[in-house]
């Protein structure tokens, strides 16, 4: 498939996943941050093996599983390091706000970047760097304008901050890790064993973190109601098995530090929802932050190696078409 279309996706998908720490922040008026990790980590486990257990869904998809060394480091993955980050993100968000919490989302492509550096020796050029710059500052001007991070994230809520931050490199540290073996396999089959290592991690966590932690409570849902409903929905089944299970069948097929410069486009939808649902106003700084992140996205796909693999694909399906002719002239 044309990596254009598959960064289009990537875009289409990050839109997605945008509202949910909304989401979150609705599940909790009636439930607890343990609760909300054991639902949604369970859910999305039981829908994604649920879908994999039909042959025609596995043929589908071309779903490859990967061997047992992989699968059990996968798992592993999703118990000690995405399970926790999660943990980590809905207890961080009862003591910060979601103007700080989407501050810190902004360096996550900075921080993939790094890591896919560091860890997977990914070649980033130049111009995926500077896309990278782009698509960070916008997403920040989007959500800050042009004041200092500082004046933000100062206050009685550092502790929170520094507790969503450790989360935003975590969950970047889990994509970095299972790139590989996604490579190897498929996205949908990595995933599956990631999210049973997540969903075992928040049975563990719900039991364990509240005896070691004063303000990280148990499992407890006070009301399940319409709202609370939607939100697990949009937790479980769109942010989760749907965006998780797209993002890990792209990283097979894209750059990771080209994915996350995608990241960039969650604050503006979150102006859209304001704007359409809250009449919240649209601001100088949300069109300027916005422009950044049009522009970085420019950038991105106007990469050299997109352009030779374009060209690739397209040579080659010229030459499926020309071999029968040629065969035919010759005969």
């Amino acid at each position: 498939m044309d990596k254009k279309v598959l960064v289009i996706i990537a875009i289409l998908t990050a839109c997605l996943w945008a509202p949910v720490n909304l989401s979150i922040k609705v599940a909790m008026e009636d439930m607890t941050p343990a609760a909300i990790a054991l639902f949604r980590w369970g859910i999305m486990s039981v829908l994604l093996w649920g879908a994999l257990s039909m042959k025609w869904f596995r043929k589908a998809l071309n779903v490859k599983f990967p061997n047992k060394r992989d699968s059990l480091t996968m798992v592993t993955i999703g118990l000690f390091v995405l399970g926790p980050a999660h943990a980590i993100f809905y207890n961080a968000l009862t003591m910060t706000t979601s103007v700080e919490s989407t501050v810190l989302n902004t360096s996550a492509p900075i921080w993939i970047g790094l890591l896919a550096t560091l860890i997977l020796k990914e070649q980033i050029k130049l111009n995926r760097w500077i896309a990278i710059l782009l698509s960070g500052v916008g997403a920040y001007v989007v959500a800050i304008g042009l004041n200092s991070p500082m004046n933000q994230l100062a206050g009685g809520n550092a502790y929170g901050n520094l507790m969503y931050l450790s989360g935003v490199i975590l969950e970047c540290l889990s994509f970095v890790l299972a790139t590989k073996i996604v490579a190897k396999s498929s996205g949908l089959g990595a995933a599956a064993w990631q999210y049973l290592g997540m969903a075992i991690s928040a049975v563990i966590l719900s039991a364990l973190l509240p005896n070691v932690f004063e303000n990280f409570r148990p499992i407890e849902v006070w009301e399940f109601n319409w709202k609370t409903a939607l939100a697990i929905f949009h937790m479980a089944g769109i942010a989760g098995v749907l965006c998780f299970s797209v993002w890990y069948i792209l990283m097979g097929r894209l750059p990771l530090s080209l994915l996350a410069i995608c990241m960039g486009i969650e604050p503006i939808v979150g102006i859209i929802v304001g704007a359409l649902f809250l009449g919240e106003p649209v601001e100088t700084k949300e069109y300027i932050g916005t422009a950044l992140i049009v522009i970085s996205l420019i950038v991105a796909t106007r990469d050299d190696d997109i352009h030779k693999d374009d060209k690739k694909n397209k040579d080659s399906k010229k030459k499926e078409i020309e071999a029968p002719k040629k065969a035919l002239i010759e005969t």
